[in-house]
């Protein structure tokens, strides 16, 4: 089955649609209806580049619906197979979406992650009945498995067309938690580029709380917003750093904040984020020099590997090194790094050059500047409560060094300058502003400069 919706010269979402068949006392399975119904839906209402590849209702059981994904997943990668050897042609892209009843809602939900636990309160059917068991049995059963679409903007627009529906954070414990956490996990793991395929499942009421021609307009609209929001989907990569301890600073606030990104970024999803790297360095020139070193080789490498890509597909990069200024009381965001190396006390290594120029090739008014919309970010952050400033003085010690080097090898060290940006922002002490703040504060700053980086592109 084969339904191209809006012809295009270039064909670039490859869609494939499942739905469930009657259990228990669901005689009548809506998702049995919707599944068979998105071909001519499609066909009335085209939804640009997008091509209906498959539609299937799977049996309510776990082995039909391993069968079912083990059948998915080898076909995209096959695809994906195909337009790696086909120069010529364009990569496609793809998108699953399951659609599974919940028979007491009353309204649309959308799925943000499943749960790894098989806990079916009946027996599917085929008999199984497993009771708090791993679906995955290498990981723990309260693993989650999160869809990287933005459920919570396709919630806001889907509303204000009318629709009642609302971002859910379980999919249960019976055969649709099931099916959304192995379709995630295989997503990641049987096909050649997982970045390239998006899964999301959404729970539809019966027929009887929202009628079916609701429902059926309901489910082009939510591919309609997966569309665009693939369209949109530059992915942004993220490189951060922090310090460690130094001098009379025996608790660098930023080695914590470091430490904590990826658990924040876990519960504060950024759209099209990806954290790359993080590192507490120490506090001393060489670890500096070494840090930056293999921070900007794995981005030229990333840049190397997307030269074959189209332009929007493109990978952008950001660079941000958080360093502590005690006493300042607020948020600094540097503007740029200085040619000067003027240490007040030794580093962690020894090293205490004073007056002297990092770059010798310049003289010590030679600055590099960041290309980030500064004080846009400083405004919004200030909207939001927090003491925050913009500084043109990262000062003459590490963090200074650090950002220097940072703004030059982004433009010297790289394929594409235009795609790196990099970033010092000064933090007080945990003293002066607590732990949980600055924490909201670094994901409140990420998702402004991911914002800048996107709109900018």
């Amino acid at each position: 089955m084969e339904v191209q919706s809006e012809q295009s010269c270039s064909q670039l979402y490859e869609l494939f649609i499942t739905g469930f068949g009657q259990f228990n006392k669901v005689e009548d399975n809506p998702t049995t209806h919707l599944a068979k119904s998105i071909p001519s839906l499609l066909e009335q209402n085209p939804i640009k580049n997008l091509s209906l590849r498959s539609t299937q209702v799977i049996q309510v059981a776990i082995e039909d619906c391993d069968q079912a994904l083990d059948d998915l997943y080898a076909q995209i990668n096959q695809m994906q197979k195909d337009d790696e050897s086909n120069e010529s042609q364009q990569k496609r892209k793809f998108i699953i979406m399951h659609f599974g009843v919940a028979q007491k809602e009353l309204i649309f939900r959308i799925e943000h992650q499943a749960v790894n636990n098989k806990n079916f309160r009946i027996p599917d059917e085929r008999g199984n009945q497993p009771t708090n068991e791993c679906i995955e049995q290498c990981q723990s059963i309260d693993q989650c498995l999160v869809t990287k679409l933005c459920v919570e903007k396709y919630v806001e627009n889907l509303k204000s067309k009318g629709y009642e529906c609302y971002k859910s954070l379980t999919a249960g414990f019976f055969i649709c938690n099931y099916t959304y956490y192995q379709s995630l996990k295989l997503c990641s793991e049987k096909v050649q580029d997982p970045e390239s395929v998006y899964v999301l499942f959404c729970h539809v009421p019966t027929f009887k709380a929202i009628n079916q021609e609701t429902q059926q307009k309901f489910a082009i609209d939510l591919l309609r917003e997966i569309c665009a929001d693939c369209i949109l989907k530059r992915q942004i990569v993220l490189f951060i750093t922090g310090f460690d301890k130094f001098s009379n600073i025996l608790e660098n606030p930023t080695a914590n904040l470091s430490r904590a990104i990826p658990q924040l970024l876990e519960k504060n999803q950024i759209e099209n984020l990806t954290l790359a790297h993080n590192q507490v360095v120490k506090v001393a020139i060489q670890d500096c020099d070494e840090a930056l070193e293999t921070i900007y080789q794995k981005i030229n490498q990333m840049q190397e590997e997307d030269t074959s890509k189209q332009e929007s597909e493109k990978r952008h990069f950001i660079v941000v090194h958080f360093g502590v200024y005690q006493g300042s009381g607020q948020f600094d965001l540097e503007s740029l790094g200085k040619n000067i190396m003027d240490f007040f006390c030794p580093d962690e290594r020894g090293n205490t050059p004073r007056n002297q120029c990092i770059d010798s090739s310049f003289d010590r008014k030679h600055c590099h500047q960041t290309e980030l919309l500064l004080d846009q970010h400083v405004a919004t952050l200030k909207s939001k409560g927090y003491l925050v400033e913009k500084s043109y003085d990262a000062g003459d010690y590490i963090c200074n060094y650090t950002y220097y080097q940072s703004l030059k090898k982004r433009s010297n060290s790289v394929k594409d300058p235009k795609r790196v940006d990099s970033l010092f922002c000064h933090v007080p002490s945990f003293g002066e502003i607590d732990e949980p703040t600055q924490q909201a504060f670094a994901i409140d700053l990420l998702k402004e400069l991911c914002q800048e980086c996107i709109s900018k592109e």
